[in-house]
């Protein structure tokens, strides 16, 4: 692992990761809204509607999960739980594919795009 890349999950070392049924949540989309306004805006997805990613996320013909990144929740309140970013992830025999991930557009100093892909390497050497 790069330095690069040991950096960015320290950074990121508050986030619990949690592999879901796919099943899309309120939650989710909110986000996925928020981070298409923002890093995407005037795209083709922007005009989603819940019922739009709901068809993306639950109508797979292949074992996807929904891993979900949050804060973690500390007795401090320094970190609350939050869903920080979410990949649709297809896993497959042999490895993962990540169809589509989106993150909190505010929290660029964390580089979560990158996380999530470090991260999802991570899960799939750890598979085998």
């Amino acid at each position: 692992m790069s330095r690069r890349w040991r950096r960015v999950m320290s950074r990121n070392a508050m986030l619990e990761r949690e592999a879901n049924p796919a099943r899309a949540t309120r939650e989710q989309f909110r986000l996925l809204k928020r981070y298409l306004g923002e890093r995407h805006p005037g795209g083709g997805m922007t005009e989603m509607e819940i019922r739009d990613y709901a068809g993306m996320v639950d109508a797979s013909p292949v074992h996807t999960v929904v891993f979900e990144y949050r804060n973690r929740t500390t007795p401090e309140a320094e970190y609350d739980g939050s869903l920080q970013a979410a990949a649709l992830t297809d896993v497959l025999r042999d490895g993962l594919s990540m169809v589509y991930s989106f993150y909190h557009p505010g929290e660029t100093w964390r580089s979560l795009g990158t996380h999530m892909i470090v991260d999802h390497t991570q899960v799939a050497r750890d598979r085998g």
